[in-house]
């Protein structure tokens, strides 16, 4: 697979058009999104994408779809020849009979068990459809699919809610102390949600949230536990290292006087 530096050659070379008329280049599941860097190079752009038919690939105009959440939906239908496992076309079918729009792209939403019952599909128009109807009768009732938002870091607590709406004490930044501000702390490095050896708005520690969910009081008890034993560690790798400089520097100490005192005699 090309990168976008060696496509930005394809296209330049095939099309015959400057360098400079395209923009970002950025990898996407489809394929590659091409931003051109104005309204004319987009123009000049689609109309000569029929120089890379021989190539095999196609230049096509952004499209803004819109998605549909297609839950629940039956993994094997019963029809006169018996059970027959729903495919892509078949869904696309049913939901054009009962939306009267045929999706442009259907796909499965999420990992799940190729072997349980039902699925959870996720449809994408063209146009914006109509919700809350069943696919195949059975299926649960279509909505709209919008993106969960990321759960958002409080920088006055150290925790991870609604910044708007957050009451609780202010704590600092490098300990998790409630008792003092970040300026005036001189405490070791600790996180206030982890327990662990770094930041609280540090981007490593276990116990962040993701867009899907957040760790239930069983996960955080657990990450709670293995940051307190990291923190230990480091703790005592830097004391094991300080004690390592103060034992060199004491036979460095004792070798000089050994010798200066074995020059004055």
């Amino acid at each position: 697979m090309l990168s976008p530096a060696g496509l930005r050659e394809v296209i330049v070379k095939r099309l015959s058009i400057s360098p400079a008329s395209i923009g970002l280049i950025k990898p996407v599941l489809s394929g590659f999104a091409i931003s051109p860097s104005n309204e004319e190079s987009r123009k000049n752009l689609l109309a000569a994408a029929g120089g890379l038919f021989m190539s095999g690939a196609t230049l096509e105009a952004a499209s803004n779809w819109t998605p549909l959440l297609v839950p629940t939906v039956p993994r094997l239908i019963t029809m006169l020849e018996g059970q027959v496992e729903v495919t892509k076309s078949m869904l696309a079918d049913e939901i054009e009979r009962v939306s009267t729009i045929r999706p442009t792209f259907v796909k499965t939403y999420g990992v799940s068990n190729p072997d349980a019952p039902h699925r959870t599909w996720m449809a994408f128009f063209s146009e914006i459809p109509r919700t809350g109807f069943r696919v195949f009768d059975e299926s649960g009732v279509t909505r709209n699919s919008k993106k969960k938002k990321q759960i958002e870091f409080c920088k006055r607590c150290n925790g991870h809610h609604n910044i708007r709406t957050c009451s609780r004490a202010p704590s600092c930044g490098n300990c998790g102390s409630t008792v003092h501000s970040q300026d005036m702390c001189i405490a070791a490095t600790k996180c206030r949600n982890c327990g662990g050896p770094r930041r609280s708005d540090s981007h490593r520690f276990l116990t962040r949230p993701t867009r899907s969910s957040k760790p239930t009081k069983e996960q955080l008890k657990f990450y709670r536990k293995a940051g307190v034993m990291t923190r230990k560690e480091v703790a005592l790798i830097f004391y094991l290292k300080l004690i390592y400089k103060v034992v060199v520097q004491r036979e460095r100490y004792l070798l000089w006087l050994a010798r200066y005192v074995y020059t004055r005699a």
